[in-house]
């Protein structure tokens, strides 16, 4: 299944940046490459930027699925607050990059997910509250 590219916005296959394997049958939770196990994030074929399904990885790992309602809320701030400046665009390419192996430690021990959890609840909250609207 193709994905759309974060950076150049094109419909492309993502490929493993460790084996160059097509990952299109990856986890979509954490972004496992299925043949080298590869866990992080795809390459672009055309612009060769980092790529990911549209996941918050941490709060995934946390919440255990990635259609929890409180991962909503982030991904709404990552779409409409984010991803609309050069700055936030950035960010989020530094998380795609840099969090998938910490997700993957937080799914494997319930103390780190609930310890999460307990970090992510306030800043839901915040987001809840100043009502970004879902399109």
């Amino acid at each position: 299944m193709p994905i759309k590219c974060n950076s150049c916005k094109k419909s492309v296959a993502m490929i493993c940046p460790q084996c160059q394997a097509n990952m299109t049958e990856v986890n979509k939770n954490i972004g496992t490459c299925p043949r080298c196990h590869f866990t992080g994030v795809g390459v672009c074929p055309m612009c060769r930027q980092p790529v990911t399904y549209s996941s918050c990885f941490i709060a995934t790992a946390a919440y255990g699925t990635p259609m929890a309602k409180e991962i909503n809320v982030l991904r709404d701030f990552r779409d409409k607050k984010l991803e609309s400046t050069p700055l936030g665009r950035q960010i989020v390419l530094l998380y795609y990059r840099t969090s998938p192996p910490v997700a993957e430690t937080i799914s494997r021990n319930e103390g780190m997910r609930a310890a999460v959890r307990c970090m992510l609840y306030p800043i839901i909250g915040v987001l809840q509250r100043k009502k970004l609207p879902r399109e």
